[in-house]
């Protein structure tokens, strides 16, 4: 149930921005049995597959044709490209959204490549819009079940996103 609410918050979400470099949603499906399990239909992405394949592959395909692994491998110049594609996408939800909205869950997994490398933003499903503005904390986080690794002190803390750090101007 908690999947098929992510679902709904991501096709919400993706709905209402519009970005380059942020993944187009096509539609979703939703099953007739039971569960009513839903699933969302996205742009065709030439790559088929997300950053973390391109930077670490899988034991599979490292295992099959060498010359398939050496085409799969990025250079420095797309690595950058792809960095500033995610900066782009964050910076317009951060700057350029009615509301600002916060990810929440960037990550290699969420990182669709399309034909020429160009980076796009997908899985919103973690995301929340902050009606209060970019500049005041996000209140009310928990901090998501799903999102394994590394939680900002702040974070588990002050139960916030962000915490406004005030520099005294020095004196002349």
């Amino acid at each position: 149930m908690i999947k098929n609410l992510q679902c709904r918050l991501e096709e919400t979400m993706l709905g209402i921005i519009r970005h380059d470099n942020i993944v187009v949603l096509r539609g979703s499906i939703q099953s007739d049995d039971d569960d009513g399990t839903v699933q969302l239909v996205y742009e065709d992405m030439e790559n088929g597959c997300c950053l973390h394949e391109w930077l670490h592959g899988n034991r599979r395909s490292q295992l099959e044709a060498g010359e398939r692994q050496r085409r799969r491998r990025l250079r420095w110049r797309a690595r950058r490209s792809i960095a500033v594609d995610v900066a782009r996408a964050i910076c317009y939800l951060h700057h350029d959204c009615k509301s600002p909205i916060i990810h929440r869950d960037i990550k290699p997994t969420n990182i669709l490549l399309d034909g020429n490398l160009k980076a796009k933003i997908a899985g919103f499903g973690l995301a929340r819009i902050n009606v209060a503005g970019l500049n005041q904390p996000l209140l009310n986080v928990e901090i998501p079940s799903e999102a394994f690794g590394y939680t900002a002190p702040g974070e588990v803390i002050f139960n916030a996103r962000s915490i406004p750090i005030f520099f005294k101007k020095k004196q002349k």
